[in-house]
């Protein structure tokens, strides 16, 4: 039996890694309410204020000597427009020294990640580095099993499965962030020992495959690295497949969407704010409520020789920066009617007033489990916000596919149609990434995590950007070791909703649930 694709049927959607991206947090910038009043005044008498605060991404804690430099390189003269955080993380420009207009500014430590923020009208910039090399010391396993399963009988002709997931945030969803989405490969018992990713859930069940072959299948605990000491929300999500269907699809070789599709999620579960200690930790997670039929998608059109991905989600109207999926389908590109019932909460009122999103993504899925060809690694999706319970949703536009180009420490990209497209992109961000080579030889090694060397913002725009020159060789390319490679991510985002001003001058966190309607992602191996 074709095992990978077993547990790649059980772990559903979020286990298609379409690439090993890591997706970190784009910096907090405003504009402050005192600057946009006298912004003509102070125009005139050469004033603006400039503030930036460097914290660890995991922890909060501020970072201390962290260079922040506005421009594209040092002032050869009297280096006046970089400085260094103190002890609270924290910088601050002279306003009289700073230039008029839209600033570039960068952030970066010898131990972090760097971002830049290109063509910025901020006065305040709060910054998130992401330490370039985290240990698994760092982190604890929180560990149990899912309770209150449906009643199950060997050889009923059913599998049960199910998965935990971290909330996370939108662009590492998007990303298909596995280092976020997924735990550390353990063994399962699906007919032999199998390798399969830690949050995965199979109770102990025995089913008969051609009719007369028992294949047992078990991994009863979820196991998930979580950051110690820290507060995190999960949800646990629970379902069924027919093993008869199952199977005929493997053997016959039949479309990876059909068989993604025999996944039916029915259960799940909230774990909210739990209190990660530096110790590991058992909990047990009942599957206390169900998922409820709610959304119809139909897709008028799309990218030509695309698969289409549905993902439901949700957010916390308190906590928006922070989604977790519940339910997905998949439409093969080979339809000409693409379309998919989605499931979500059945209840509201048992949980926070709830931000719901179905978002839909164009992109290249193997054809079946035979499919050795080089994917096309261009995406392109679309977000809603349902406003009303069972609610028919038609897409009728996605953003065009990107194609990315790099040359030394020169990025760009560009649209692959000539013609204009309908919608309009605002923002971009990229990410220029360590990421681990699987090793061919021994499938099993477990992989070191994705390491963003360099994160930048961008208006869209600004299709082709230079890095900044920093001093102390910070803008240093990585080197590579043989396990390694270097690679370059774009995504480009577009703000179209009527109900949402996008403000490229005031970022937060939670600016894409708020408002993303569009985006457009693809990635790049590349050289030093």
């Amino acid at each position: 039996m074709k095992k990978n694709l077993f547990v790649l049927l059980c772990v559903g959607i979020f286990g298609l890694q379409f690439s090993n991206v890591s997706a970190n947090p784009i910096p907090e910038t405003q504009k402050s309410k005192l600057y946009q009043v006298f912004e003509p005044l102070f125009w005139a008498i050469g004033y603006r204020e400039l503030k930036v605060h460097v914290k660890d991404e995991f922890t909060g804690a501020p970072i201390s000597n962290a260079l922040v430099m506005f421009g594209m390189e040092p002032d050869v003269q009297d280096a006046n427009n970089l400085k260094y955080t103190d002890e609270k993380g924290v910088v601050s420009f002279d306003g009289f020294q700073l230039p008029q207009g839209p600033l570039t500014l960068t952030v970066a430590h010898a131990n972090y990640s760097r971002v830049t923020v290109f063509d910025s009208l901020a006065t305040q910039f709060e910054v998130s580095l992401t330490p370039l090399a985290q240990q698994k010391e760092d982190k604890a396993i929180l560990s149990g099993e899912f309770t209150h399963w449906p009643e199950m009988e060997d050889y009923d002709g059913v599998v049960h499965a199910g998965f935990v997931i971290p909330f996370i945030d939108i662009v590492s969803m998007i990303n298909f962030s596995t280092d976020k989405m997924l735990a550390p490969n353990t063994k399962a018992r699906i007919y032999k020992d199998v390798e399969v990713p830690g949050n995965l859930v199979i109770p102990s069940q025995e089913e008969r495959f051609m009719g007369f072959i028992s294949v047992y299948v078990s991994k009863p605990q979820y196991q998930m690295p979580l950051l110690k000491n820290s507060t995190q929300s999960l949800i646990a999500l629970a379902g069924d497949l027919p093993f008869s269907d199952m199977a005929k699809g493997i053997i016959n070789k039949h479309p990876l969407p059909d068989l993604l599709n025999l996944f039916e999620l029915k259960q799940f579960s909230m774990v909210l704010n739990h209190a990660m200690s530096s110790e590991n930790q058992n909990l047990d997670i009942p599957l206390t409520y169900a998922l409820k039929s709610r959304f119809d998608v139909s897709v008028n059109q799309s990218p030509n020789d695309k698969d289409i991905i549905y993902i439901s989600a949700g957010a916390f109207k308190d906590k928006l920066d922070q989604l977790f999926p519940m339910d997905f389908k998949v439409s093969s590109r080979s339809k000409s009617n693409k379309s998919a019932r989605l499931k979500s909460l059945a209840a509201h009122n048992i949980f926070p007033p709830l931000q719901e999103l179905v978002m839909l993504i164009a992109a290249d899925l193997p054809k079946n489990s035979k499919d050795s060809r080089k994917k096309d690694t261009a995406l392109s999706g679309v977000l809603t916000r349902p406003a009303q319970s069972d609610q028919s949703i038609y897409v009728t536009a996605f953003l065009d596919l990107l194609d990315l180009f790099q040359k030394g420490n020169t990025f760009s990209y560009q649209k692959r149609n000539t013609e204009d497209y309908p919608l309009q992109s605002q923002m971009s961000v990229s990410f220029i990434n360590l990421e681990p080579k699987k090793d061919e030889k021994d499938e099993k090694k477990e992989l070191p995590p994705t390491q963003t060397w360099w994160t930048v913002v961008a208006p869209s725009s600004l299709e082709r950007y230079k890095l900044p020159t920093l001093p102390n060789e910070l803008s240093t390319f990585p080197t590579p070791n043989a396990n390694q490679k270097l690679t370059f991510a774009m995504n480009v985002f577009g703000f179209n909703s009527k109900e949402y001003t996008f403000d490229y001058h005031n970022l937060a966190d939670d600016i894409y649930t708020k408002g993303l309607t569009h985006f457009s992602r693809n990635e790049l191996d590349i050289q030093p």
